[in-house]
C-alpha cells in the first residue's frame, strides 16, 4: 500500500506559504462627478499581484474595467438616474474590490446636476 499523505501535506503547506497578504484598497474613498461631464477614477490596491477589480452600484453612465490595460478604471459620462425619485446632488455608495485573495472598500461617488 502506498502512502500519499506526506505528499498532500507538502502541497497544502506550499499553497499556504504562497498565499501572502490580502489586497488593500489604496485609492481615495470618495469622488465627485457631474451629469454630462466625463468621469474617471482609478482603483488602486497594494499587496498584488491583483487579478481583477470590481465595482457595484455605479451611477448610470459609469462602468468599471475589471482587467486588461484599463484594469481598475471606473469611467464614462454620468447620466440622469432613470429613477424619478433621485434628486441631485446624489450620493452613490459603491463597493469596490481588488481581487487577489480578498480586499474591499466602499467608494462614495457624488454626482452633481
Amino acid at each position: 500500500m502506498k502512502r500519499i499523505l506526506p505528499f498532500l501535506f507538502v502541497l497544502v503547506a506550499a499553497g499556504t506559504a504562497l498565499a501572502g497578504p490580502k489586497p488593500v484598497i489604496t485609492s481615495p474613498t470618495s469622488a465627485t462627478g457631474q451629469v454630462g461631464v466625463a468621469f474617471s477614477y482609478q482603483i488602486t490596491a497594494s499587496n498584488g499581484p491583483i487579478i481583477s477589480y470590481s465595482a457595484t452600484g455605479l451611477p448610470p453612465g459609469l462602468s468599471v474595467h475589471g482587467g486588461g490595460a484599463k484594469a481598475g478604471l471606473i469611467d464614462g459620462t454620468p447620466t440622469t438616474d432613470p429613477d424619478p425619485s433621485v434628486t441631485y446632488p446624489h450620493t452613490y455608495d459603491v463597493p469596490i474590490s481588488a481581487r487577489s485573495s480578498c480586499g474591499t472598500a466602499t467608494l462614495v461617488i457624488t454626482i452633481n446636476p
